[in-house]
């Protein structure tokens, strides 16, 4: 599964996934800078590729975290060792260490998705910014796609299955699950509502 999950991600940045992408990208980024301040550091939780973060590394201490030794491996061959092989059940930095966490596309794989908030939670500084998209599972839009484009051109990875995404959110239920370890300050959508994000602080 780990060489075809890094097959998988890698086309995220290939036609015509590529400008939905960009969104999900874009909308981090400019989080990011608005809110952290130069030489902060920050997290890229369930970093496959590197896609979403590595544009930040210029103005900012970034470290990648994921649990497939291929992705990680293609991190550091184009990105240099500050991604690692880890798990977000119990990631390898003590309290407080990073002024902001990206986990972008990540919460909708895990069958107990409060577990890594736990631990988003734990490792922000107070005041800490928490930045996370996951496909909106109230959208109609996102829904026609699921059981058709994805059936058919998903690839590996298949969204549809509960195997693959067996937790599912829409903006009610992931601002009530959030709200539980960080102060959410909104859960928008992005790309025609196909995809949620939101932005959430760890209390002081």
């Amino acid at each position: 599964m780990s060489e075809y999950y890094l097959e998988y991600m890698l086309d995220q940045e290939r036609f015509p996934r590529a400008g939905f992408n960009r969104s999900k990208r874009l909308f981090v980024e400019r989080m990011v800078r608005e809110r952290v301040p130069a030489g902060g550091r920050v997290l890229d939780l369930g970093c496959g590729p590197g896609w979403v973060s590595h544009n930040l590394v210029r103005d900012y201490v970034v470290v990648g975290v994921d649990i497939e030794e291929p992705a990680v491996r293609f991190c550091v061959s184009q990105y240099g060792r500050r991604y690692l092989v880890g798990d977000a059940f119990q990631l390898p930095f003590p309290p407080a260490a990073f002024d902001a966490v990206i986990f972008t596309e990540a919460i909708e794989h895990f069958r107990e998705p409060a577990r890594p908030l736990v631990e988003i939670q734990r490792v922000l500084k107070p005041g800490g910014l928490a930045l996370i998209t996951t496909p909106n599972c109230g959208s109609l839009f996102w829904i026609a796609i699921e059981n058709t484009w994805h059936r058919f051109f998903g690839g590996p990875c298949k969204p549809y299955s509960r195997d693959v995404h067996p937790s599912r959110f829409t903006r009610r239920s992931l601002w009530e699950l959030m709200s539980r370890y960080l102060e959410v300050e909104a859960v928008d959508t992005v790309w025609f509502g196909l995809i949620l994000t939101a932005v959430g602080r760890k209390r002081a």
